[in-house]
């Protein structure tokens, strides 16, 4: 499955991404993957159950998305 995230400017999209990657913790609620908390999972495991694909292409190893993938 694929979300794209599309508002203007400080509506929240990257504190969003943040929070669902697990970089930030949510301020209320609770965040899950696949019906699992992810505050409950390993860092390795978690790594396991997400992918991530930068805002920018210079934070990315050379190579194409596909490839990187």
């Amino acid at each position: 499955d694929f979300v794209a995230l599309r508002r203007g400017n400080g509506s929240g999209k990257s504190l969003l991404v943040r929070t669902l990657a697990g970089l930030r913790a949510a301020a209320g609620g609770r965040v899950s993957l696949h019906g699992v908390e992810i505050a409950t999972l390993s860092r390795r495991e978690f790594a396991r159950r997400l992918g991530f694909l930068p805002q920018h292409p210079q934070s990315m190893p050379q190579g194409s998305v596909g490839e990187s993938v």
